[in-house]
């Protein structure tokens, strides 16, 4: 499928903290919650903030910061920095946790590092998003192996007030669609934003090992069952304000991700 419909499938981050502690979170009790740090690279620093980045990874190991980081950056230059949490509380722990390290490696240390990153970005974003299970699809036996399928597409819905209700009952027409026919061979995960950023707003996050690999499969859906998808977007799109994408890579490099104990 092409970008611009690009099946509404989600890794949302959107629905905010107070406007949607509703429908979704009542019915996902045990959804994944993750805090994001959205940085805003400068286009032309972009190689000195990965070398910095790297140094913060290397205190993480050395002293064994407990919370994962899943790391994606984007064709803006946007780098995502993803932690799972168990919620808002948790938040205090993983800050707690990093100040213990910059204690132990050093105030002053850290500063020459802590400046030298400073300069190559424009601003950092803390958004809160939590997983739909619901409004996410992968058919029997799939399991997500983010090296082998770094690339990413995520599409962001901004929906209109009000209208969260029912921009959830339209996903899930797209969850049927993909659940009764096999050869949508595309899962998707579905999330909404707890806080962060312009609210009400859903994304979605479609992967392939490239992108040549995702959009020869976006365009064999529209193949196989464009009508329907294009009528349930156009649905979808109706109780919407604003719709935007990004592409971008699950950065392997970059992340941290420590061995279960």
């Amino acid at each position: 499928m092409k970008c611009k419909i690009s099946i509404f499938l989600m890794v949302g981050l959107v629905v905010s903290l107070c406007s949607l502690t509703t429908l979704a979170q009542a019915e996902e009790q045990k959804a994944q919650y993750y805090f994001v740090e959205d940085v805003a690279v400068k286009t032309s620093m972009f190689i000195e903030y990965e070398k910095a980045v790297k140094e913060v990874l290397a205190l993480f190991e050395e002293y064994n910061f407990p919370y994962p980081c899943f790391t994606y950056s984007t064709n803006d230059y946007h780098y995502y920095f993803v932690y799972p949490v168990e919620g808002l509380s948790d938040i205090d722990k993983l800050f707690k946790n990093w100040y213990e390290i910059v204690g132990k490696f050093g105030e002053e240390k850290w500063l020459v590092i802590s400046k030298r990153m400073g300069n190559t970005f424009e601003y950092v974003k803390y958004v809160m998003c939590h997983h739909l299970p619901k409004l996410s699809y992968a058919p029997e036996g799939y399991e997500l192996n983010l090296e082998e399928t770094p690339f990413t597409f995520w599409g962001f819905c901004y929906t209109q007030p009000g209208k969260e209700k029912e921009c959830e009952e339209i996903i899930k027409k797209f969850v049927s669609l993909w659940k009764s026919n096999k050869d949508l061979d595309m899962p998707f995960d579905s999330y909404v934003v707890d806080m962060g950023t312009e609210m009400p707003m859903y994304f979605y996050v479609e992967r392939g090992k490239s992108p040549g690999d995702h959009f020869s499969k976006s365009d064999k859906a529209y193949e196989v069952a464009g009508a329907e998808i294009m009528a349930i977007w156009n649905e979808l799109m109706a109780h919407s304000r604003k719709y935007e994408y990004k592409i971008g890579m699950f950065r392997p490099d970059l992340s941290y991700i420590p061995e279960e104990k």
